[in-house]
């Protein structure tokens, strides 16, 4: 027997407590600490960007093909799809059952399918943006603005951002680093139109000779004895002076330069994908992610070093803030669950010294810290991590660990007392209790299992809890067994203490101990009775439930909320970011709020385990991250700014949300209408919506299915089409040329890729009303007809420098 063993040769008791706390000590200091469990990532999303299509035929020609081709994946448990103008965004559920080792077989699947379907996607189609970072919660968020003393050119911002996330990711057990709110920056050749046409000219041929002046492939290697040279041509685009000069035609002994009709300059794409702003000013958020594993404290520290030597080296007028930083969270909530495990630890111990004495309570107290490092060492090697739910589940165990040490310590005091020796007492305590003590652990770790091996996401976050608990209890029953005999043997008294000295045999239990062995009496005597009024409290509080709030998962008392703002589609981002700086402007001057980060035209960097980042490239949508001055006003905040907002800014939906524990979900109540017919899926969605805005309770609802955002609709006469030579494909295709534009090279500054963008003027077709007037390239001069050019006059054939010429658009009847 081993408790025997180790009382026989103390030196192995020694040895044993010695190695417990130099390795627990040592897991102590390597094991994973963050605030919450990461969770298997069973999410994905998929986006794919059609510029300029309608929500109808994104879904026929983009959303389709590539739903088809992913339900051919037996995994996939749910897709949820929605087209919207010129986006497919597509949700991805694998089944949660799944193994963690079979997730990646299972998303490389998914891109072969998105692959494939890519193949069978028209001209104009991006490939598919595979993301299945989607459910993480970053680390830290870090925003770089311009100081109120020097405004920052948003190009130079940009570069800073780009140079400070390669910093990041540079960072040891970085996992992943986003750059969110960044402007996608471009050359710009503004065309002028009345030049363009005026020569004969197109937006095609200006593109197709910036693409052949921009010469970056090799041009071959010479090769003789002793020498080996590159040979690289000279001319590629290097320079704004550069595009300006490139010959476009040439005729009559004159050269058309890109100078000659359009203006040449450096910017940012128009319209902005995504914007931020960080109080008050426009800013760039560099999000980055800890890999698993690690100690968010210890890397957190090592990111602010990086930040602090960053700004150090960084120009003027540049302002560097950490927005967020899970880390504080992470040790406030650590340090309050350590905090509640020493208090319980603390009450056990008295209820001994008075119950037992001190000398019995000095046998727990060394048990207790024993059986804690062993779990440690054990979780370490198991690779769990410390957080909330795990140390929540060794508070959980430390009302069922005592037990075991407590009985123990009391059966071989009891013997010690009737005069056994320390050997006997030993043996005949662990002799008696053994096979009652492996029952009750097995019976609670048993219980604890379905927790413990529930799979997918949900066992992820309350798993821990169920481990924790079992390996502790599992550590304990074996101390109990070995060490706490022997222990309770050497410290014990071996006579029974005076009445005075309640300390050391505690306290005598009196009249109430006589009224406990009257009442325990009176239950053997009476055991139908007994049974009935045991069953009374828990009778009693199953018939009060209706009485409490019903609430799965708890509140979190933080410091943190965002807002979730939506115009109506069809506004611009220009729109939404004027609407957002009116709202942050509000929010600023809140007494009780001390921070605001606005992420506009896509969902905000996730800052909690269960934030999903579901808008990309949506003008008409915003969200915030605020930070208030005290926890313990947030809960009243979100219902004031609610009630404010809806009442201020009635043409957006604003809703205000709380950090909540449990998993994501877009809206507390959701219902979900199947059909095959669109129009009867959004009328009926309509009515819905309608009968849950009556309901005094509820204070927004929202319909996915809604008839989206406004269009153009350009008719023509197909008569007048076929006469100038033309189809309905060629008169898309000028017209996406000369309001989106068409990519002619590339300027490389630095490692930096800047696309040449050939469109008109900006300025002179902004509006929907100068559409009809802009000129389509005609490959014939057939329009020059009496009966088909009635209306603004053509160019003159004479002029024109290569044959072709240009009509305006309402002369085909637009």
């Amino acid at each position: 027997m081993l408790a025997r063993l180790v009382f026989s040769h103390p030196r192995y008791l020694a040895l044993v407590i010695i190695s417990v706390i130099a390795v627990g000590l040592t897991s102590f200091q390597g094991i994973a600490r963050q605030e919450d469990p990461s969770l298997s990532n069973f999410v994905a999303t998929v986006t794919t960007f059609f510029p300029g299509a309608t929500p109808g035929r994104v879904e026929a020609l983009v959303t389709r093909p590539l739903e088809d081709k992913l339900r051919e994946i037996a995994e996939i448990d749910e897709l949820n799809t929605t087209s919207s103008a010129g986006v497919s965004f597509i949700n991805v559920m694998l089944l949660d059952t799944l193994p963690a080792e079979t997730l990646e077989r299972v998303w490389s699947e998914v891109r072969d399918a998105l692959g494939d379907a890519a193949a069978e996607f028209p001209a104009g189609v991006s490939a598919p943006v595979f993301d299945n970072d989607r459910l993480t919660s970053f680390t830290t968020i870090t925003s770089l603005s311009s100081s109120g003393d020097e405004e920052l050119p948003l190009s130079l911002l940009n570069r800073l951002a780009q140079d400070f996330a390669d910093e990041a990711r540079n960072l040891p057990a970085t996992e992943l680093v986003v750059v969110i709110g960044e402007p996608v920056e471009e050359v710009r050749v503004a065309v002028d139109e009345l030049e363009l046409v005026s020569r004969g000219l197109s937006l095609a041929q200006v593109s197709d000779a910036l693409r052949a002046a921009d010469v970056k492939i090799p041009s071959g290697r010479a090769t003789s004895a002793g020498t080996d040279l590159l040979v690289e041509l000279a001319g590629d685009l290097d320079s704004l002076n550069r595009i300006r000069d490139v010959i476009i035609h040439t005729g009559d002994g004159a050269a058309t330069r890109i100078g000659d009709i359009a203006r040449v300059y450096k910017t940012a794409v128009s319209p902005a994908p995504a914007m931020a702003l960080s109080n008050g000013k426009r800013s760039i958020l560099v999000g980055a992610v800890m890999q698993d594993g690690n100690q968010v404290d210890v890397w957190s520290a090592h990111f602010r070093d990086m930040v602090d030597a960053y700004k150090a080296q960084s120009p003027r007028g540049l302002t560097l803030d950490i927005t967020y930083d899970q880390s504080s969270y992470a040790e406030k909530r650590l340090r309050e669950v350590a905090t509640n495990l020493c208090i319980g630890v603390l009450l056990v111990i008295l209820v001994l010294l008075f119950t037992l004495g001190w000398r019995a309570a000095v046998v727990v107290a060394i048990i207790l810290p024993l059986c804690g490092l062993i779990s440690l060492t054990v979780m370490d090697r198991l690779g769990m991590a410390l957080h909330q739910m795990s140390i929540s589940g060794l508070i959980v165990a430390l009302g069922l660990l005592v037990d075991g040490s407590i009985v123990m310590t009391d059966e071989v005091r009891k013997r010690l007392l009737r005069g056994e020796s320390a050997l006997q007492a030993i043996t005949g305590s662990v002799d008696r209790l053994r096979v009652p003590l492996i029952a009750s652990a097995v019976t609670t770790i048993l219980a604890f299992m379905p927790m413990a091996i529930l799979p997918g996401p949900a066992g992820d976050f309350v798993g821990s809890i169920a481990k924790a608990v079992i390996i502790m209890l599992a550590a304990s029953t074996a101390l109990a067994l070995i060490i706490t005999p022997v222990l309770a043997a050497w410290l014990l008294p071996r006579k029974e203490a005076p009445a005075g000295q309640w300390y050391t045999g505690g306290v005598r239990s009196g009249r109430a101990g006589t009224a406990l062995t009257g009442a325990l009496d009176w239950s053997l005597r009476h055991p139908l009775a007994a049974i009935l009024l045991a069953l009374s409290l828990p009778i009693t509080g199953f018939l009060a439930f209706p009485t409490l709030t019903a609430q799965f998962f708890p509140g979190t008392d933080r410091d943190q909320l965002y807002l979730q703002v939506k115009l109506a589609d069809g506004r611009s981002i220009e729109d939404t970011a004027q609407l957002v700086e009116r709202i942050d402007e509000e929010l600023r001057a809140h007494p009780q709020i001390r921070r605001v980060d606005w992420s506009i035209g896509e969902s905000a960097p996730a800052f909690y385990y269960n934030m999903y980042r579901f808008k990309e490239r949506l003008p008409s949508w915003a969200e915030a991250l605020v930070l208030t001055v005290d926890e313990d006003i947030t809960d009243e905040l979100i219902r004031q700014l609610q009630t404010r907002l809806d009442h201020d800014y009635p043409a957006a939906q604003i809703i205000v949300r709380g950090i909540d524990q449990g998993p994501p979900v877009m809206a507390p109540l959701e219902i979900k209408i199947t059909g095959p017919e669109l129009e009867t899926l959004q009328a009926l969605g309509e009515q819905f919506r309608q009968r849950f805005e009556a309901i005094p309770q509820i204070t927004h609802t929202s319909a996915d299915l809604i008839g989206g955002a406004p269009k153009l609709r350009v008719a023509l006469d197909e008569d007048r089409l076929r006469l100038a030579g033309l189809q309905l494909s060629d008169i898309a295709v000028a017209l996406n040329d000369s309001l989106q534009g068409r990519v002619g090279g590339e300027v490389l500054e630095g490692t930096e890729r800047l696309p040449v963008r050939v469109r008109l003027d900006e300025a002179q077709w902004g509006a929907a009303d100068s559409i009809a007037n802009i000129h389509i390239p005609l490959p014939t001069q057939t329009l020059a007809q009496p009966s088909i050019a009635s209306g603004p006059t053509l160019v003159d054939s004479d002029t024109a420098g290569s044959g072709i010429t240009a009509v305006p658009l309402e002369v085909l009847g637009a």
